[in-house]
């Protein structure tokens, strides 16, 4: 812990255990609503849009509700934005592993909600796509190497991110895969 490797890990992992503890809280809501945003705070996503989608119908006469039904799905909406700003910042990274792993999670949580087929085909067409396959592939074995530092595995993340440093070369993730390799050996070993 006393090595400065250490340190520079802490604000990821920070963050990674935040956002595996992320939920929605809707506030305060009519009470038509109260399901769906019970639903919001456990974070099953989908059932909670499927239920706004049922109150759009059942309340289409009541203008009052259907404004406040309404306010809910947009804001519900620009919450399921901010995954898309995270994966479009880690994909400006190169980091299209985390991106995938990250949206394969959302769309299990989101299932049923039009955002979550929207996330399922980002990452099918990322699997199609060449060279971001091969971004794939570099980022996960980063990934690999990071979780054996993390592990106080720091001789085998090396022997990992050596070839690597090699492969990554000329590519989006060559400067984050050169920070990696950097944490790994200033590790004690």
């Amino acid at each position: 812990p006393a090595s400065g490797a250490w340190v520079k890990m802490l604000p990821r992992l920070l963050n990674a255990a935040q956002m595996a503890q992320e939920k929605w809280d809707p506030g305060e809501r009519i009470p038509a609503l109260k399901r769906a945003v019970e639903k919001a705070k456990k974070g099953d996503m989908g059932s909670c849009w499927k239920e706004s989608e049922k109150l759009l119908k059942k309340f289409a006469e009541d203008e009052e509700s259907l404004a406040a039904i309404e306010a809910f799905r947009a804001d519900f909406t620009a919450n399921a934005g901010k995954c898309d700003t995270r994966v479009e910042n880690w994909v400006s990274r190169g980091m299209y592993f985390v991106a995938s792993e990250y949206l394969g999670r959302q769309v299990k949580v989101y299932r049923g909600a039009p955002m979550a087929s929207a996330w399922n085909e980002k990452v099918r067409g990322w699997r199609k796509d060449k060279v971001v396959k091969k971004l794939i592939s570099l980022d996960e074995r980063r990934m690999k190497a990071t979780l054996l530092m993390e592990e106080g595995e720091r001789d085998k993340a090396v022997k990992v991110l050596r070839p690597l440093r090699k492969d990554a070369a000329g590519t989006q993730l060559e400067a984050l895969v050169e920070e990696t390799f950097e944490r790994a050996t200033m590790m004690p070993g």
